[in-house]
């Protein structure tokens, strides 16, 4: 969706070609970093209205804290605070998001927690050991229900406003089979069985209409279409160990084991979303111009554009304008430029 200003790009393109040979050179085209291409030769990038919003930088690090306990597993979001477990403590904590600090604990069933979810209600809690996924009361800790995982080895859970979901890995010391990513229902009927993206599913949550999903194996963080469960898009996590992982509308929140630290991570992300009542790409919460006309061109603000062309319309330029050579010496002059902005302008030359 990148979107360029005609006047000042066409003429900067214009002069640019000039006295280009195009006796051996490729279609022009503009490549996934912005850039201009003839052939393998760049000329110049092309700026978009997603500006310093690339795939790589779709997703950046605000901040990092170092967690208040050791062996950091699940994590999650209950709307105001995260929470956080720990298989060592066998305790779920309520954390301070703005300074890390536990505010309570809550001894947890089981001998080896794992995941986490929040229902808006209920802490859901899945134990490795046990193989057991239970719903516990945030307050006092007591089990409202439970029932058997549906793997071997549950790890993370997460809550997508419907149904539970749960990565479950199978390891042993020497290696580590893939294993599943399961949807659940709240009384533990198994929906649906997706293979999971490498060999040591982790964290798992729910936010922005997608399932983010980390692996200890790969060391990636998966953005996962919740329908098939494809890959969006990826990123490499902070460090070696990723584990829980925590959506809070805004910020997607990765702990990590090998550093004992919760990191928090910006998403900028243009897609349409669940919360984007008029289609635009730009999620309610900033979109300053709602209701803009379906398949519209539109800035980061959800605003219309104005004087700007898409990049097909700008590809389909380029290789218009490389098509005129007019007097076929393989070469673009400037008189031949010229004569191509009058054609377009309906300019005529001067009787003086």
């Amino acid at each position: 969706m990148r979107k360029m200003k005609n006047v000042y790009y066409l003429l900067h393109f214009l002069l640019i070609i000039c006295n280009i040979s195009l006796a051996e050179v490729e279609p022009a085209k503009i490549d996934g970093d912005g850039n201009f291409m003839i052939g393998s030769s760049k000329y110049f990038k092309l700026v978009s209205y997603k500006e310093n919003y690339n795939k790589n930088e779709d997703i950046t690090l605000v901040s990092s804290c170092q967690s208040p306990v050791d062996s950091n597993s699940g994590l999650t979001w209950d709307g105001n605070y995260l929470w956080l477990s720990s298989s060592a403590y066998k305790a779920v904590y309520k954390i301070d998001p703005e300074t890390c600090s536990s505010l309570y604990s809550i001894s947890l069933p089981g001998n080896s927690p794992r995941g986490l979810a929040w229902d808006g209600n209920y802490l859901w809690h899945s134990d490795r050991d046990e193989k057991q996924i239970y719903q516990i009361d945030p307050i006092n800790g007591d089990i409202i229900s439970y029932f058997p995982s549906p793997g071997s080895s549950p790890k993370d859970l997460a809550w997508d406003g419907t149904h539970l979901w749960n990565c479950d890995s199978n390891c042993n010391e020497s290696y580590c089979t893939p294993d599943n990513i399961y949807k659940i229902s709240k009384t533990g009927e198994t929906l649906s069985v997706f293979s999971a993206k490498s060999n040591y599913p982790s964290g798992l949550t729910y936010g922005g209409g997608y399932l983010w999903h980390s692996d200890n194996s790969s060391d990636t963080i998966y953005k996962l279409n919740p329908t098939d469960l494809s890959v969006v898009d990826s990123f490499s996590s902070p460090s070696t160990y990723p584990n829980g992982l925590a959506w809070d509308g805004q910020f997607l929140w990765i702990v990590d084991n090998a550093t004992n630290k919760l990191y928090k991570y910006k998403v900028n992300d243009y897609v349409i979303h669940e919360n984007d009542n008029d289609g635009d790409g730009v999620i309610n919460e900033w979109d300053e111009c709602q209701n803009t006309p379906q398949n519209s061109c539109v800035d980061k603000k959800g605003c219309s554009c104005t004087g700007l062309y898409s990049e097909e319309d700008m590809l389909n330029m380029v290789n218009k304008l490389l098509e005129w050579d007019i007097n076929k010496d393989k070469k673009i002059s400037l008189l031949e430029v010229i004569q191509i902005l009058r054609d377009l302008t309906g300019v005529k030359k001067s009787s003086n």
